[in-house]
């Protein structure tokens, strides 16, 4: 993301960590993550080896692997202030994790 200058910009954010500081992401999950966003969005994230960016009406998210593959990191924002989308984008994000998490 570039960073900008609007004033209305809103962000949320959360983070999906290993509970134990010696465990880690399995090499399979964040591609499988990738999968889930390109199946169940709307419009198809950009992807890349440890990052997604997804849009949606008035919102961006990105999603990020930690370097060391023991977090998740996913950020929305709407440039438009819109709060509601980018709640909604957030929890939408949160359970394609969560699911491919439980598989």
């Amino acid at each position: 993301w570039q960073l900008t200058q609007e004033p209305k910009v809103v962000y949320f954010g959360k983070q999906v960590q290993c509970a134990d500081s010696t465990d880690m992401f399995s090499s399979g999950f964040f591609p499988r993550v990738q999968t889930r966003l390109m199946k169940e969005l709307e419009n198809p994230p950009a992807l890349w080896r440890d990052g997604a960016k997804c849009v949606g009406r008035h919102v961006e998210g990105l999603i990020k692997l930690s370097p060391d593959g023991r977090a998740v990191n996913v950020c929305v924002r709407s440039v438009q202030s819109d709060k509601v989308q980018c709640g909604e984008m957030l929890q939408q994000l949160e359970n394609i994790i969560a699911d491919v998490l439980d598989e």
